[in-house]
């Protein structure tokens, strides 16, 4: 809608304030005209932007608003994709016993459906936090069943994604020579995958190597850019 609208370009133009009110307007709206499927929608655009602004807890909060009504008329795809998005903003948080739990809901109701794209990204999501907890063996069979569900649908941002969590897992399994394979194939065929990202991971690979010159400056030209200042 008109609202909804101005909401995502408020917030591509970095204007949060607007972007929030924009939002909350569209909510609104929707909310009067009892339309279930556009109510959802409308609790998603404003969970998006509170993930998107950092704010996490206050991302799932509305997630769930929007859960309660999609599992009321039995939307089961779209309580999938929200059961995953709670899932992202727990992981996010730092809460990794939630963060899978939710991962687990969106799994049940993807597998029930067969939908395979959905399957291979929670699957990727599962290995993102199995990773962080260093369950290497767990994340390794959830990558290469994510990859091979990519490769099945010919998805090749999807196949990136789980090369990078790949990545990872070699670099926090001191895994360099593995580690150096698949960064060499991301960089020859990922060209969507954020610079910076490819760029820290870079760097850790060169300190496994001990390299240290050359990763002290990689580190040092990721410290001026746009993305490291916005994170910190």
């Amino acid at each position: 809608d008109f609202y909804a609208g101005l909401g995502i370009i408020s917030q591509m133009k970095g204007i949060e304030k607007d972007a929030k009110r924009y939002f909350e307007l569209s909510l609104d709206q929707r909310l009067f005209k009892k339309d279930n499927f556009k109510v959802i929608a409308g609790y998603n655009n404003i969970a998006n932007f509170y993930s998107i602004t950092g704010q996490h807890d206050e991302a799932i909060k509305y997630w769930k608003k929007g859960l309660a009504i999609s599992e009321k008329i039995g939307d089961i795809v779209q309580s999938a994709h929200i059961y995953n998005n709670i899932g992202i903003s727990y992981f996010k948080r730092g809460d990794f016993e939630k963060a899978i739990e939710n991962y687990q809901k969106a799994l049940l109701i993807y597998k029930a459906i067969n939908d395979v794209m959905g399957i291979a990204n929670v699957l990727g999501n599962i290995a993102e936090v199995m990773v962080e907890e260093f369950k290497l063996g767990e994340a390794y069979e959830s990558i290469n069943e994510s990859r091979k569900l990519h490769e099945l649908t010919k998805n090749l941002d999807g196949i990136c994604e789980v090369n990078f969590l790949l990545l990872s897992l070699y670099l926090n399994a001191g895994d360099v020579k593995n580690a150096e394979l698949v960064f060499n194939e991301i960089n020859r065929g990922c060209r969507n995958l954020p610079e910076h990202l490819l760029d820290f991971k870079l760097a850790i690979l060169e300190i496994k190597k001990k390299n240290f010159d050359v990763a002290e400056s990689i580190l040092t030209e990721l410290e001026k850019s746009e993305f490291v200042r916005r994170d910190k």
